[in-house]
C-alpha cells in the first residue's frame, strides 16, 4: 500500500496493545514501527481530534519521524454502533482527524479487530465482526482511494488465541497474532 514507510504508527485499544507486546516489533523493521495504544479507547473516541487518547504515550517510537508518521494504521472497534451509516461517518471522522494530525501521511489503513476463523463466534460475540462494519470501511476508504486502504479481513487461526471466547487474547494467542499482524503489516 504505498511502502516502504519511515514510520507506521498503529492505533488501537488494549487488544491491539496486547499482540503488539507479544513480539510483534521483533517480527517488522521495529525502527520503523510505533504504537499508539489506550485501554477502552474505541474508533468513535479516535476519531475526536481533542478526546485525551491523543495524549498517549507512544510506544517504542520509530527512530526517525515518530511525531510525523507517513503511515497509520487503525484498528476500529467499537460494540456500540449499530449500522453501517454510524461506522462510516465515526470512520470518516477519523480519517479527517488522521490527516489533521499528520499531513504527510501516505497511507491510512484501517482494519478491523481479529475475527474468529470463518467470522464466526468463538464464545463471544465481539470475536465476530459484522459485515455492516466492513461495508463502512470499503465506503470510506473508496473516497480517498490514493490514501485510505481497507486493510484484509483478518481472521484467527483458530479459537485457541482467544481468552474466554474473544475479542482478547491468551498469553499463547497474542504471540500467534503477532506473527499474523507483523505479516499482514510488513
Amino acid at each position: 500500500m504505498g511502502g516502504p514507510f519511515r514510520c507506521t504508527e498503529i492505533i488501537g485499544l488494549t487488544i491491539t496493545a496486547e499482540w503488539y507486546g507479544a513480539g510483534f516489533e521483533q517480527l517488522v523493521d521495529d525502527a520503523r514501527f510505533q504504537a499508539r495504544t489506550r485501554p477502552h479507547t474505541f474508533v468513535d473516541q479516535w476519531a475526536d481530534p481533542s478526546h485525551e487518547a491523543w495524549s498517549a504515550p507512544i510506544t517504542s517510537a520509530c527512530t526517525a519521524k515518530s511525531n510525523a508518521p507517513d503511515r497509520v494504521v487503525l484498528f476500529a472497534a467499537n460494540w456500540k454502533l449499530t449500522s453501517e451509516e454510524e461506522w462510516a461517518r465515526v470512520l470518516n471522522a477519523f480519517v479527517d482527524t488522521a490527516k489533521q494530525r499528520y499531513p504527510q501521511l501516505r497511507s491510512l489503513e484501517l482494519y478491523t479487530v481479529l475475527r474468529g476463523p470463518k467470522n464466526q463466534t468463538c464464545g463471544d460475540p465481539k470475536s465476530v465482526v459484522e459485515p455492516m462494519i466492513d461495508a463502512a470501511i470499503a465506503r470510506v476508504a473508496s473516497t480517498a482511494p490514493g490514501l485510505v486502504h481497507a486493510g484484509p479481513r483478518l481472521e484467527a487461526t483458530d479459537c485457541a488465541v482467544f481468552e474466554k471466547g474473544g475479542p482478547h487474547f491468551t498469553e499463547a494467542g497474542r504471540k500467534v497474532v503477532a506473527q499474523q499482524l507483523a505479516t499482514a503489516l510488513r
